[in-house]
Formats: C-alpha cells, sequence, structure tokens
C-alpha cells in the first residue's frame, strides 16, 4: 500500500492533460464517460467484500481506461441514450431485467430467461425494470394513447405524485444536472483516483484529491462539499443525467432535420 502525501505520489497513469477534451462534452458525452465509470466502480466496491475477487474483464478495462481516460469501448460509445424517460416497455426490457434477475437469484440461465422470476406472488404485481446507468428498478408505463392529452396529463400527475411518495428517503436528488461544469470541477479525474483508491486500498487525502484533480486547486472545503458528494450521485444513479440526454438528443435531432429541409 503505497503512502500518498502529494500529487507527485500518485500513480503515474493519471495526468490532467488526458482530461483537458472533457470541457467540451455535451450531456450525451458525460452520460457514456460516467456509465462507463460506474461499472467500474460497482465492481471495485464488491471486490472489497470478504471473499471476493475483480471479475477476469476488470483489469483490462480499467487499464484501458486509465491509458485513454476519454476514449470508451464500443460497447459504451453504442448504449441507447436517446430514450425519453416516458416510453413504451419493451420485450427487450423485461428480457435483460429477467436475466439480471436470474443471476441475482443465482439460477441457471444457459438454457434461456426465465420471465417469471419477474413477478413475486401474482402476475398483477407491478413490473419494474433495469435501465443503464440506474441500480434501481424503474416502474414501467403504459400510455393509453386513446386517451385525451389532457386527460394523459392529468393521470400521469397523479402516477407521479403516488411515484414519488413511495421512493425510498435515500433515493438520489432529482435536480437537473448541471454538467457544463463538470470538467472545470475535475469530476473525471476524481472519479478515476477513487477507483483506484478502492481498488488498491490507498488512502489520497483531500488535500492531495484537490490538487490533483485541477489546475487551480479549489480546496479541500470545497472538494467535500461540491466534487464528492456530486460523484456519489451521479455513481449511484445515472437515470437524470440518461433523461437529459435523450431530451437534448431529440431536440438537437430536430433542428437538425429542420436545418436540413430548409
Amino acid at each position: 500500500m503505497a503512502k500518498i502525501e502529494s500529487v507527485k505520489d500518485l500513480p503515474r497513469w493519471f495526468s490532467l492533460v488526458k482530461y483537458e477534451a472533457s470541457a467540451r462534452f455535451d450531456a450525451v458525452e458525460w452520460y457514456r464517460q460516467l456509465l462507463e465509470r460506474q461499472s467500474l466502480f460497482i465492481e471495485a466496491l464488491d471486490s472489497r467484500e470478504p471473499n471476493s475477487l475483480l471479475p477476469d474483464w476488470y483489469p483490462g478495462a480499467v487499464g484501458d481506461l486509465r491509458e485513454s481516460p476519454l476514449e470508451l469501448p464500443e460497447s459504451i460509445n453504442d448504449v441507447e441514450v436517446k430514450r425519453l424517460a416516458v416510453s413504451s416497455l419493451r420485450a427487450y426490457d423485461l428480457r435483460i431485467t429477467a436475466f439480471e434477475e436470474m443471476h441475482r437469484l443465482g439460477r441457471d440461465n444457459s438454457s434461456g430467461v426465465d420471465y417469471h422470476v419477474l413477478f413475486d406472488r401474482s402476475w398483477q404485481t407491478k413490473i419494474s425494470v433495469l435501465t443503464p446507468g440506474s441500480n434501481a428498478k424503474q416502474p414501467a408505463v403504459v400510455v393509453d394513447l386513446g386517451a385525451t392529452d389532457s386527460t394523459l396529463k392529468a393521470a400521469f400527475a397523479i402516477w407521479l405524485a403516488e411515484a414519488r411518495r413511495a421512493q425510498p428517503a435515500s433515493a438520489p436528488s432529482r435536480s437537473k444536472p448541471n454538467w457544463r461544469r463538470w470538467a472545470r470541477y475535475g469530476l473525471l479525474p476524481y472519479i478515476d483516483l477513487w477507483i483506484w483508491s478502492i481498488e488498491t486500498g490507498n488512502h489520497i487525502p483531500d488535500r492531495v484529491m484537490s490538487a490533483a484533480i485541477t489546475t487551480y486547486d479549489a480546496g479541500e472545503a470545497n472538494l467535500r462539499k461540491t466534487v464528492v458528494p456530486l460523484a456519489k450521485d451521479l455513481l449511484l444513479d445515472l437515470s437524470a443525467l440518461q433523461a437529459l440526454a435523450a431530451m437534448e438528443g431529440v431536440q438537437n435531432s430536430s433542428a437538425n432535420s429542420e436545418s436540413f429541409e430548409g
């Protein structure tokens, strides 16, 4: 275990220069970058549990990320990001959710997916599905397009109020992600060093972390007040950012289409 007393004691792969292009990221790219780090963060945390090991793919994935932290594998670049927050429940969603549920239950899925694991006690049980970027299952919404818009809006407002009341008190904040500040905060360098510290057991003092992740060093107090809670919230749940990225993607597509037609 290395003793981290200053920035010069940080791992050799770490360099702020590698992160400079993040200042030009849009919401979609922030979502993809954080989605990749979320999976590494979860695996690093899990590996600290007794009798737990890092998966075989972890060393290669984290090594590639540290070598070129803004270059992502094709599996992440191909992730669906333009799906709106209110959308149709798909068979694909059920299949992925069932697959993950079987894995959680320790059941063999080599012979196919058993959809019955999704229904506890009754077929009337409300369906929740896993979505990229969120560790919590999200409720599925069915929209009756035979109803008028005003009726749909009123019905959705009622459903949303009930869903929010049922939400755990520990659920992450639903404030709009202000991603335009994240590059200046040094968010990605902080997350990458945090994952490394979890993985290796090395402790990086706040004063060292603050000096390492930006060129201007905002100080320990600002790190604890701003960057630390932001990173924790994002690594717990990226759904708010995904919804924002989807909206921006739709708006950009619409603008490009209008420009082409004009």
